[in-house]
């Protein structure tokens, strides 16, 4: 479980894991959550999220928080204006678990670790 490293992105104001594949719920630490993201009807942008999505699966998010779905279980996101990925930055679930609140801040607001003590060793820094 903790080998694997996911791209980081930024929804609504909180940072989240992301693979463009689907999760299987074993493979996920108990202290996370899960989401499923659908595309616009061009598969090109993501378009909201959900628990399960069935139809225009873009990818899968990781979050240490829970979002705030509407009554019916969605949460619409407008393109990439409220979806960002920060580039160059691949974490494993312990890595973002173990995020401080002032790394995470500086990761939404400049899209860097830099100036920011590690309190771990792995990360991966991609060039």
């Amino acid at each position: 479980m903790d080998k694997e490293k996911y791209n980081l992105v930024e929804v609504k104001g909180k940072l989240a894991l992301l693979t463009y594949g689907r999760l299987h719920n074993t493979s996920i630490s108990e202290n996370l959550f899960t989401y499923e993201i659908q595309s616009s009807d061009d598969g090109l942008d993501p378009a909201a999220i959900r628990k399960s999505i069935l139809v225009n699966h873009w990818g899968s998010l990781i979050t240490n928080e829970p979002f705030k779905l509407d009554e019916y279980g969605w949460l619409f996101v407008d393109g990439y204006n409220e979806f960002r990925e920060i580039h160059g930055i691949r974490l494993t679930q312990n890595e973002f678990e173990s995020l401080s609140e002032q790394q995470r801040l500086n990761l939404i607001e400049n899209g860097t670790m830099e100036g920011v003590k590690n309190d771990f060793s792995q990360l991966q820094m991609q060039q």
